[in-house]
């Protein structure tokens, strides 16, 4: 099937993987092996990414055992929109443009930001052939196509899942609640919104400062 709806659906989606792209290349302009810092020394929410990007690898492994071409598109459409535009990217743009570059906080974001490339440019490769090819050949003018380039080897991290489940869903939570008066011009942003959520919703070892930062607020 296939008709105006499908086609303008397909097109908003090439547009948001094409913009995240963008942002990654954006954003990891100078970045060197010297800059890179070790999962360990990493804040907890790099470290629940990179546990999300090996759930993300697996599935897509998978999918392309089964020739299931609709779950490996969707899943990584989804990844990149929910997980990294939408969440991750969302709460560490101040981190890229306001630390000082050698922050050890920073360097961490980008050092996700490399490994998360360096993954999603393969996986996209398959399906986006003309815009991967593009990308890679931006950020890597001489290391000739990425349709060259072997399936990633993802760092194996653990995360708490469950945990991270729960904030998500508060944060969204409270991001339903700031939007109406952004809308009615109440406050500008969520950064002028003091929150308050109930204790009972937070999970262990979350401070205020660590929620204010998840929530933008």
């Amino acid at each position: 099937r296939i008709g105006p709806e499908i086609l303008k659906g397909v097109a908003d989606q090439y547009r948001k993987l094409r913009n995240t792209f963008r942002y990654m290349l954006g954003a990891l302009g100078g970045f060197d092996e010297a800059e890179k810092v070790a999962v360990a020394d990493m804040p907890e929410l790099e470290q629940y990414v990179l546990a999300l990007l090996g759930e993300l690898d697996g599935k897509l492994r998978q999918a392309v055992e089964d020739y299931d071409f609709n779950t490996y598109t969707r899943s990584l459409v989804d990844f990149m929109n929910e997980d990294l535009s939408a969440f991750f990217f969302d709460i560490r743009k101040d981190r890229l443009y306001c630390d000082v570059p050698g922050g050890l906080k920073r360097r961490a974001y980008r050092t996700v930001l490399d490994t998360l490339f360096q993954a999603l440019i393969r996986y996209a490769a398959p399906v986006l052939v003309f815009t991967s090819e593009e990308v890679w050949g931006t950020r890597y003018p001489d290391a000739g196509s990425v349709h060259l380039l072997e399936w990633p080897e993802v760092p194996a991290v653990d995360a708490d899942m469950a945990v991270w489940a729960a904030v998500r869903r508060l944060r969204e939570r409270v991001t339903e609640a700031i939007e109406p008066l952004r809308r009615e011009k109440t406050i500008r942003s969520g950064l002028e919104a003091e929150v308050v959520v109930p204790s009972n919703a937070v999970p262990i070892g979350f401070t205020p400062e660590d929620l204010s930062e998840l929530f933008i607020t």
